[in-house]
Order: structure tokens, then sequence, then C-alpha cells
């Protein structure tokens, strides 16, 4: 389906990640979802000696459909943290959360 896998071919970083050979590479999530997960994201990452997430050897959110699916089933996770810091009752300061 067009809405779950497209490849810009014309970025300027393209590919941005080792193509998985005979997999179409998805640029839907350039910048990957669950990123803010930590290690509960489910892929292929590093921290740096800094403490830095780096996600540079992940290709999971960018392997066409199959990479859809992986951010779907793990973006309750995301949602979830969402809520948490929405209903945070230190957050009484009046600020609109986006």
């Amino acid at each position: 389906m067009s809405h779950k896998c497209f490849t810009n071919d014309k970025c300027p970083y393209y590919p941005c990640h080792a193509e998985t050979e005979g997999e179409d590479f998805n640029c839907l999530f350039c910048f990957c979802p669950l990123y803010a997960l930590g290690d509960q994201c489910g892929g292929n990452f590093r921290y740096t000696s800094n403490g830095v997430k780096d996600c540079t050897n992940c290709t999971l959110p960018h392997q066409g459909e199959k990479g859809w699916e992986h951010v779907m089933k793990h973006i309750g996770g995301i949602i979830g943290m969402a809520h948490s810091v929405k209903d945070d009752p230190g957050n009484d300061n009046g600020e609109k959360l986006c």
C-alpha cells in the first residue's frame, strides 16, 4: 500500500543506511518515531560512549512494508509516553503540550 512505503531517491542523503538487496527502501520514517523508546524500540542500535543512541546500523523502519508494520507494532509505547507526560501532575504550569 502506498501509505506504508515510499522511496525518495532524490533525497541528497539517500541512501542514508546500507540497503538490503531486493527490498524496497522505505523513507517514510526518515526520523524514526521509535527513537524515544530507547532500548525498547526493537531495532539494531548502539549507545555511544557519550550515551547517545546511534541508529546508523538500524534499517528496520526502512524495510518496505515490514518496517511500517514494526513501527505500528511499537507505536503504542510512544503514545503511552505522550499520555504520561500529559497526565503528569507536575505539569501544572498551564503550558500546552503538543
